[in-house]
């Protein structure tokens, strides 16, 4: 039996994307089960072209892909989106989005201003844990500083992040000209 699905073809894609997951309630779905009486946030996902997979309730997102939900922000050039049990056009909840090829995070840092930057072969965001866990030589910049490691795991809603496997640090001071300067970098075995 073949598979339902439907297809959309650049440049009209990047417009009626919003429009389909409008459509089928996807654009407010919520980013994990959340209390009734806590506001959910849209996640916003836009690409230069659109695959819904109806049996697998999937939705394949190609080429400039980008999802977006408050100051968080994911890329790649694929994402795999799985949509919550019973959910489809009903609800479209958010499950799991898997992002492959040159994936970036972005999360602003609410109590700095700072902005989070991390870069990684895969992505996989686990919205019922509100984790985002990248992997393939993964590194993230906070400012100047740099960590390294094998796997990263931001918890979205905690604003705090693991590294785990070969971690490297570089922490950057001000001098005395306000130049930025190298403090050293740490290992962790």
């Amino acid at each position: 039996m073949p598979r339902s699905r439907a297809v959309c073809v650049p440049p009209v894609c990047q417009t009626l994307t919003m429009l389909v997951l409008l459509a089928f309630g996807w654009a407010g779905a919520a980013p994990r089960a959340q209390a009734a009486d806590e506001t959910q946030a849209s996640i916003n996902i836009t690409a230069d072209k659109m695959e819904y997979f109806t049996e697998e309730n999937q939705v394949v997102f190609t080429g400039n892909a980008v999802a977006v939900q408050d100051d968080i922000t994911l890329s790649a050039r694929t994402m795999r989106v799985t949509l919550a049990e019973g959910s489809g056009r009903e609800t479209g909840a958010v499950k799991k989005i898997v992002a492959k090829g040159d994936v970036t995070f972005r999360q602003l840092v609410p109590e700095s201003g700072a902005e989070r930057f991390a870069t990684g072969k895969k992505g996989v965001y686990d919205a019922e844990e509100g984790v985002v866990t990248l992997s393939g030589s993964p590194k993230v910049w906070e400012g100047k500083n740099v960590i390294v490691g094998e796997v990263m795991k931001f918890f979205v809603e905690e604003n705090r992040f693991l590294v785990e496997g070969q971690v490297g640090l570089t922490v950057f001071t001000e001098g005395e000209d306000g130049e930025a300067k190298e403090q050293g970098q740490q290992e962790n075995q």
